[in-house]
C-alpha cells in the first residue's frame, strides 16, 4: 500500500466518493487543482482515510457549503497533523468546523478571505503549534479591560 500519494497540478475538476477506496495514506496532496465540487461529507472521499497525517489542499476554488467551513468538512481525518487549507477560498467557520482535530499541529488557512477567527472555531486545536493565516481581511476588535 502507498504511504503518500501527490496528485498536485493534475487538473483534477472533481473527486469520486470512493476514489480513495483501500488506501490507507499517510499523506494526500491535491494542491493547485480546478476543484469546486468535492463532497466533503462523513460519507465523502474522506471516508476511507482515517490513517491521513498531511492533507494537502491549497489553491484550489472548493466550495465548503457556500463558503463556510463547517465540522463535517474534516469529519473522519482525527489523526491529521498538517492541514493546508490555503488559497481555497474560505471566508468563514462553523462552531465547530475543526472538531475532532486533537492531533493537529501546523494549520495553513492563509490567503482566503477570513473575516474572523476566534477561540469558538479552534477550541478543538489542543495540539495546534502553527497558524498561518496571513493575506486575509481580518478584522481585529481587541476588547481591553480596565
Amino acid at each position: 500500500a502507498w504511504s503518500a500519494l501527490n496528485l498536485s497540478n493534475a487538473g483534477i475538476r472533481f473527486l469520486d466518493s470512493a476514489v480513495f477506496a483501500d488506501l490507507h495514506l499517510r499523506s494526500l496532496d491535491l494542491s493547485d487543482n480546478l476543484m469546486g465540487g468535492v463532497s466533503f461529507t462523513p460519507s465523502g472521499i474522506w471516508n476511507n482515510l482515517a490513517s491521513l497525517r498531511h492533507l494537502y489542499l491549497r489553491n484550489n476554488s472548493i466550495a465548503f457549503s457556500d463558503y463556510w467551513l463547517d465540522g463535517d468538512t474534516v469529519k473522519g481525518l482525527s489523526n491529521l497533523t498538517i492541514l493546508d487549507l490555503g488559497q481555497t477560498g474560505i471566508h468563514d467557520f462553523q462552531t465547530g468546523a475543526f472538531s475532532g482535530l486533537t492531533s493537529l499541529v501546523d494549520l495553513y488557512l492563509d490567503g482566503n478571505e477570513i473575516l474572523r477567527l476566534d477561540a469558538r472555531h479552534t477550541g478543538d486545536l489542543t495540539s495546534l503549534r502553527n497558524l498561518w493565516i496571513s493575506n486575509n481581511p481580518l478584522s481585529c476588535r481587541p476588547d481591553f479591560k480596565e
